[in-house]
């Protein structure tokens, strides 16, 4: 475990359909002792090795998340602004009893008007993984909140079975990092095509650029956030 506290950037996000800002995404970092900066999958996922997991460090990370995002979701329902905040949390590790023990028993002592502003976003999940255990991911987070999203691989075609979990969206991560848009154009118009077929709406994490954003409003993906769309807050 670091010496350094979870910290948390707030990108907003904007809505492509009704042409606002509707929340925020909650990226989370830390700085380790050895001065390494990881942050949002990366830093869920450590303590996960294949053959051992450091259940402390896991669930250090993971509600050190959580408290930061709850924090910005208190603040929305106190403004009543019917802003939402997207907290990602590890889904692959949701799934051992010990680290779920854990974060419900956390839940359980956030005020229940918290999670009317909160959206769970379950990552460090691959498409071979997925079918095993999203739906008793879903169980977990169904208890504090009813609207939850899963992020993908860019190679995902199965989408209907997000869909039958119950999960409201399906989520893709850029992490600021700039494609050539002539074929990240494309491929978003497939992501949102599949999506919208099993009636699932779609984020973007981490547009880099006006010109990626752009490429995301042609595309028909309803949100997106990142440097490109706006500073973060």
């Amino acid at each position: 475990m670091g010496s350094n506290p979870v910290e948390a950037r707030f990108f907003p996000v904007f809505d492509n359909t009704q042409q606002r800002f509707v929340g925020y995404y909650c990226l989370p970092r830390r700085t380790l002792d050895d001065g390494k900066v990881v942050s949002d999958e990366m830093l869920l996922s450590q303590g996960m090795d294949v053959k051992s997991v450091n259940t402390a460090l896991v669930v250090e990370n993971m509600l050190g998340t959580v408290r930061r995002g709850f924090a910005k979701a208190l603040a929305q329902v106190n403004e009543g602004n019917g802003k939402l905040v997207i907290i990602p949390i590890n889904g692959a590790a949701l799934v051992r009893k010990e680290i779920a023990t854990e974060f419900t028993a956390f839940c359980k002592t956030v005020p229940q008007e918290v999670f009317q502003a909160v959206v769970f976003e379950v990552t460090n999940v691959s498409d071979a993984s997925a079918m095993s255990f999203l739906d008793e991911v879903a169980i977990v987070l169904y208890l504090f909140c009813a609207t939850y999203s899963c992020r993908i691989s860019p190679l995902t075609q199965n989408y209907s079975f997000y869909a039958t979990c119950n999960y409201a969206s399906v989520t893709l991560a850029l992490g600021g990092q700039k494609l050539p848009v002539e074929k990240l154009g494309p491929h978003l118009q497939r992501v949102s095509q599949k999506a919208e077929t099993s009636r699932l709406d779609v984020y973007l994490h981490g547009v880099p650029d006006t010109e990626t954003k752009a490429a995301v409003e042609r595309s028909g993906i309803r949100y997106m956030d990142g440097p490109g769309v706006t500073e973060d807050a």
